[in-house]
């Protein structure tokens, strides 16, 4: 029987979002993807929290045992949520351009790119995009909802410092190295609190999904799966033992390089 594999699409995404990695997965993982609440056409609750999202998803998929979670930036951010909540479903985390610092720039920035009103403007594709994946009379609230969402994480965010070092679970972060939300140092800064964790930048920007090298990004997965299974040593704070990712700042392995996603 396969392992489960769970992927976690991002902000005001839907699962579509992750069919490529579903299908590069499929041979070897049982791959689940599921709508977070309130998306993808989903009734729409009157406000989000990471905390009813978790809870929704664990009621969603009934695991009978621990899975891999992948997530894409918000999908990351909860599923990190889940492995310091319920480390009991965690086999081990991939944690795609993740942002985990809220201060008033960081989340200024997400509420304005989810403004209703701007993706409504003669031109821009967003809203078609938005009314396909949530619905004609959803998909504002969605966006206001994420708007709330993050300013929510501002006011406190669902996983501090500490929720983040007590996270057991081997953890796979990847990011691009100049993304728009994920700063290079803020990627570091996570990547100094997880215990257990490998890391990893490709060049460009990880934000939209369309920007990340999929390819180098499954590969990437495969190698890590098999470390973990085979009881290799993932990594011990900013260690990078048994690793050929290196974050930035780091001296990077001859043996390993993202190739450059293509526009």
């Amino acid at each position: 029987m396969k392992p489960a594999m769970v992927l976690l699409h991002g902000s005001n995404g839907v699962p579509a979002e992750m069919s490529g990695f579903a299908t590069a997965f499929a041979p070897r993982f049982e791959v689940m993807a599921p709508n977070l609440l309130g998306h993808g056409g989903r009734p729409v609750p009157d406000g989000y929290s990471l905390e009813g999202m978790a809870d929704d998803l664990v009621a969603t998929l009934a695991l009978s045992g621990p899975a891999w979670f992948f997530g894409y930036s918000l999908g990351g951010y909860l599923a990190l949520y889940v492995a310091r909540h319920r480390p009991d479903l965690v086999r081990g985390v991939v944690a795609l351009a993740v942002k985990h610092v809220f201060d008033a720039n960081g989340v200024g920035h997400v509420v304005y790119l989810a403004e209703p009103e701007r993706l409504a403007r003669p031109g821009n594709p967003r809203k078609a995009q938005m009314e396909r994946a949530h619905g004609e009379a959803n998909w504002v609230a969605v966006t206001r909802n994420t708007q709330r969402l993050f300013q929510s994480f501002g006011e406190r965010a669902p996983l501090d410092d500490d929720d983040l070092r007590a996270i057991r679970a081997p953890v796979l972060q990847l990011s691009g190295d100049i993304d728009s939300l994920v700063r290079l140092a803020e990627f570091n800064r996570l990547a100094g609190l997880l215990p257990n964790a490998r890391h990893g930048l490709f060049p460009g920007g990880a934000h939209p999904i369309r920007k990340v090298p999929s390819h180098d990004i499954v590969r990437a997965v495969h190698r890590f799966v098999d470390d973990v299974e085979s009881g290799r040593t993932i990594a011990g704070g900013r260690e990078r033992l048994g690793s050929d990712l290196v974050a930035g700042g780091l001296p990077k392995s001859p043996s390993f390089e993202f190739n450059r996603a293509k526009p």
